[in-house]
């Protein structure tokens, strides 16, 4: 696989609309492979459309990431975990991971879009290359979404090596992302001289007021006028606590048709109206 090879994973039992607009505007954007590695292939019509577009393969065909994935369904940490979202994302980060530290490439998030190409983006001396998250409120916190890496970082196998233990403790304090997300910061921070690091609203963005997503405003404009890519995993946690319901729950084809925010007028722009 090629170093500018994109790798979404898709670990849980359904595959959301927006799961498909981020795969779309990665093809639409990104001049690489694009591969979308599933549990299933899954019975939805948006789901069947990305065919023509991407590579799917499935995560059980192929040795490393099928052995991965009983690995971890089965590690300690899950044995308290009954939330099947929170077992997803335990099992997408462990098989991104596994994949980054096998075959390296871009990391991408199914709740993400692209505005551009990421691989213009790498250094070739360094190991890796990551956006800063929040440049105000948390300087150190870098958005694994969107990162690039070598296949054979050191960086990212010790990432890979940090998640591996962290499956083996029994966790009853367990908190969202700390199976791989909170090794990663730590690990990229510290080894952050190997990595090429880019200003916040390159690859990640919330408003620097009150974390508030700009994404989803109407009138807005993008944090960085060089921008490749912005994920909002973290984005869909704050609208379901202040609203009461999920981005799932909103996101659909008739309210990218009829939204004015930012988000809908950028899928709009890259989407025929056949593909909405």
């Amino acid at each position: 696989m090629n170093l500018n090879t994109m790798h979404f994973v898709s670990s849980g039992d359904e595959f959301p609309y927006y799961y498909y607009l981020a795969v779309m505007s990665a093809s639409k954007t990104q001049k690489g492979n694009i591969i979308l590695w599933v549990k299933e292939h899954y019975d939805d019509p948006y789901f069947k459309k990305l065919g023509a577009h991407v590579e799917i393969r499935r995560i059980k065909d192929a040795f490393f990431l099928k052995e991965a994935s009983e690995y971890i369904e089965n590690a300690p940490i899950m044995k308290e975990i009954i939330d099947p979202h929170v077992r997803a994302v335990n099992t997408f980060d462990y098989l991104i991971w596994t994949i980054m530290s096998s075959v390296g490439g871009i990391f991408a998030g199914l709740s993400s879009i692209f505005f551009d190409d990421i691989s213009e983006l790498w250094d070739d001396s360094k190991e890796f290359m990551v956006g800063i998250d929040d440049a105000k409120n948390r300087p150190q916190f870098m958005s694994p979404c969107g990162s690039m890496w070598r296949p054979d970082s050191e960086v990212c196998n010790e990432i890979m090596q940090a998640i591996k233990n962290n499956s083996q403790q029994q966790s009853y304090n367990y908190r969202w992302g700390d199976l791989g997300i909170t090794p990663a910061q730590e690990i990229m921070y510290k080894h952050r001289n190997k990595g090429k690091i880019y200003d916040w609203g390159m690859l990640s963005g919330h408003r620097l007021d009150e974390g508030r997503y700009y994404l989803l405003e109407d009138d807005a404009e993008l944090l960085h006028p060089d921008a490749k890519a912005s994920p909002w995993y973290a984005a869909s946690y704050k609208w379901t606590h202040q609203r009461g319901y999920a981005l799932a729950d909103v996101i659909d084809s008739t309210w990218i048709k009829e939204s004015n925010s930012l988000y809908a007028k950028i899928i709009k722009e890259q989407l025929e109206e056949n593909e909405i």
